[in-house]
């Protein structure tokens, strides 16, 4: 087995749970801020905007299928996209750490999950 392969692979998931964590907090203190505020947090916006460029009869037929609780499955799958693209940028992040032999430190992934987390910004007033 080629060991190349093998610390790419170990690499990669180092930064995928690294980054996954770091977007469960970045998502978690989104919602708290949101909640507490009285604001509207990224997956609602991002639900907002694709509920509008959907088709009426396509909405009919979803709400149809799945029922009332439409809106709460779309939150969750954004939810959940969100903190995929999070844990995709630390496996990537980790990587092109690793690459210049760097030693990977806890306060980078939260820094990588501040980054992520301002960069919605522009995506939440371009929805708005």
């Amino acid at each position: 087995m080629n060991t190349k392969i093998v610390r790419g692979k170990h690499r990669f998931w180092i930064g995928f749970i690294t980054g996954l964590v770091a977007g469960v907090i970045a998502t978690g203190m989104m919602l708290l801020f949101a909640t507490a505020f009285g604001g509207i947090s990224l997956p609602d916006a991002v639900g907002s905007a694709l509920l509008l460029l959907m088709p009426p009869s396509w909405f009919e037929y979803l709400h149809q299928v799945i029922g009332a609780d439409a809106k709460h499955y779309l939150f969750y799958g954004i939810i959940t996209g969100q903190c995929l693209v999070f844990a995709l940028s630390g496996a990537l992040y980790y990587q092109q750490v690793m690459t210049h032999r760097q030693r990977f430190h806890w306060y980078q992934g939260l820094l990588l999950a501040l980054l992520l987390w301002l960069l919605t910004g522009p995506v939440l007033r371009k929805l708005s």
